[in-house]
């Protein structure tokens, strides 16, 4: 790979005035969240508004779950709490931000893998933040499986069509996938090793690494189902393979990477609700609790099967151990593939 990993370039720019109305269903999803806590809970709710940070754009798989959460919440305390929308800087903005309001202990974060695990490892200090010593997780949501698509016309229709016309290109292929350090990003980078092939990331802003898929100016590209719905019921890309070990539902036939003949492949995507390290424990308690009931709504599991997630919930103590065993992960699997 010919590409620099020293900063991860600029995410998607402030979203606009007009998603108020979503900032303020999210809002009322943090009221609910607290709105019965005690001790430490509501003194930080009492002492300033509860600050919930998210470095996504309006329209993503979190955003839908957000929105989701906020339909199950009744209304009359979102003046309480505010949504900040922090984008740049590939989400390390965003984690300095919660991090710089830990005194307060009323700032949360909504969080991928990517920005938990892998950032941290190639962005470094004074810039960059620490995930084992900055932030804890209050609970992990749901895991992000990514696909593998390409332009509808293609050579390629599989992993082995893939990897015969790397290797038989005069020149290494190119795929899109999000900035350097990103779930899908890493995923890519762990394909090509398991394919024994070599092509150049192109880091993009999504979704415009999508769009300029399925205008056939790329090899291949690997995003989320959320993403490439729109491209794929048109038929403008083609899946090549789920890269998971168990299919979707919502793509019943499309194989995995075991099921092609190539393995396992245990990397996937997650998100999850953080908070800083500082925070007091009663208020991480009632988010854990509040969150833990909805996810028992069948309903409400919908959501995460409409935007291509995978519900996955775990628990404050859980996802401990879960983000500590996954950043470690990280940490072996970026210097495998000569990142960190």
């Amino acid at each position: 790979m010919k590409e620099s990993w020293d900063v991860r370039r600029e995410m998607n720019s402030e979203v606009n005035q007009g998603l108020s109305s979503r900032r303020s269903a999210i809002a009322r999803l943090m009221a609910m969240l607290v709105a019965s806590g005690s001790g430490a809970a509501k003194l930080a709710a009492a002492a300033a508004p509860v600050t919930l940070v998210v470095p996504f754009s309006a329209g993503s798989a979190v955003d839908m779950v957000g929105r989701k959460l906020a339909q199950l919440m009744p209304d009359g305390q979102a003046d309480a709490f505010h949504v900040q929308n922090v984008t740049g800087g590939g989400g390390v903005i965003a984690v300095n931000e919660v991090i710089k309001r830990q005194a307060l202990g009323n700032t949360l974060l909504m969080a991928t893998s990517g920005l938990i695990c892998n950032t941290p490892h190639l962005v470094k200090a004074p810039t960059g933040f620490s995930t084992a010593t900055d932030l804890v997780p209050i609970c992990t949501l749901a895991n992000v499986p990514m696909l593998l698509v390409a332009h509808k016309n293609s050579k390629a229709n599989n992993l082995a069509q893939l990897q015969v016309l790397a290797q038989q290109s005069g020149q290494p292929l190119t795929y899109a996938a999000e900035d350097i350090g990103s779930a899908n990003h890493i995923a890519g980078e762990l394909l090509l090793k398991r394919l024994q092939v070599q092509a150049t990331h192109v880091p993009y802003r999504s979704p415009q690494g999508v769009v300029d898929l399925a205008a056939d100016r790329l090899s291949f590209g690997i995003n989320s189902w959320k993403n490439l719905a729109p491209f794929l019921e048109r038929g403008d890309l083609k899946v090549l393979s789920v890269l998971s070990n168990t299919r979707m539902k919502n793509l019943p036939n499309s194989p995995t990477v075991q099921e092609q003949g190539f393995g396992r492949f245990d990397h996937e995507g997650w998100i999850g609700l953080f908070v800083a390290k500082e925070a007091p424990f009663g208020f991480i308690r009632e988010c854990e609790q509040k969150i833990e009931s909805y996810l028992k709504d069948p309903d409400f599991k919908d959501i995460f099967v409409n935007v291509g997630l995978i519900p996955a919930y775990r628990n404050h103590e859980e996802s401990k151990l879960f983000v500590a065993s996954e950043i470690k992960k990280s940490k072996d699997v970026l210097h495998s593939i000569g990142m960190a």
